[in-house]
């Protein structure tokens, strides 16, 4: 299957949907969030809340939208994936 044509029921745009999906996307909105609890990770939610829950458009907009140098936006919005993805794995595995 290609990428661009996923299998299964798809939504606006064709992207993929249904109870999975959007429950998947609930717990991914969950743990972004999560991350703004946390004085230390308040950078990581910001860019993670940029580029996917709040979409700036491109990740040089997001950067810009958030005033940091692009280095600075990549570090930062990788590091923000590494908490959820460990927090996706930590409910995986329980």
């Amino acid at each position: 299957p290609s990428v661009k044509n996923p299998p299964g029921p798809t939504g606006p745009g064709g992207v993929v949907s249904g109870p999975r999906t959007e429950d998947a996307r609930r717990q991914f909105a969950g743990d972004v969030v999560g991350l703004k609890d946390r004085q230390r990770d308040v950078k990581f939610w910001r860019a993670l809340d940029a580029t996917y829950l709040h979409r700036a458009g491109s990740q040089e907009l997001a950067a810009e939208k958030l005033g940091l140098p692009f280095g600075t936006y990549r570090y930062q919005l990788a590091t923000g994936i590494e908490h959820v993805a460990q927090a996706f794995w930590e409910r995986e595995t329980r």
